[in-house]
């Protein structure tokens, strides 16, 4: 489904997704006190290629469900890089290292929840997430519908 989904654009899958990422909440996410959401930017090329960010439905879902607002795409800029799903994982933290310009004045003093379809090793939340605190954002809370492993 995530495949046919975010590859093969096929939108008829993101209630579905949307429904299973909202039957299955984070434990720590009643907890804790997000006050906006973010979907994990795509950079410009790869959205234009897609047609969309697959990340922004989910991240609508969730917004609408916990009553929470969803930052616009102007929050973040994603500089292209590779994709993460081809490379290794030491790869990984360097290529997306410094991937994301940020505005500040949406971040700062606001504590983001973070939504990703898929997550694999983790750099590219640890990445994003460092640069809203250095933006001036309170917390960062991250939350992914799958987690894969990464091949060897």
């Amino acid at each position: 489904m995530l495949y046919a989904f975010k590859h093969r654009a096929d939108r008829s899958m993101l209630r579905p997704l949307c429904a299973v990422m909202l039957n299955h909440p984070p434990p720590w996410l009643e907890s804790e006190s997000a006050d906006c959401v973010l979907a994990m930017p795509l950079s410009k090329r790869r959205r234009l290629f897609r047609g969309f960010n697959q990340s922004d439905g989910l991240a609508e879902a969730v917004g609408k469900r916990y009553g929470l607002p969803v930052l616009p795409h102007t929050a973040v800029f994603r500089r292209h890089h590779a994709p993460q799903s081809t490379l290794k994982q030491h790869e990984r933290r360097k290529n997306v290292r410094n991937a994301f310009v940020l505005n500040n004045q949406r971040v700062k003093n606001r504590k983001i929840l973070l939504v990703d379809d898929v997550t694999t090793t983790g750099a590219t939340f640890e990445e994003l997430a460092r640069m809203l605190k250095q933006a001036g954002a309170s917390a960062v809370f991250c939350w992914a519908l799958a987690h894969t492993q990464l091949k060897k």
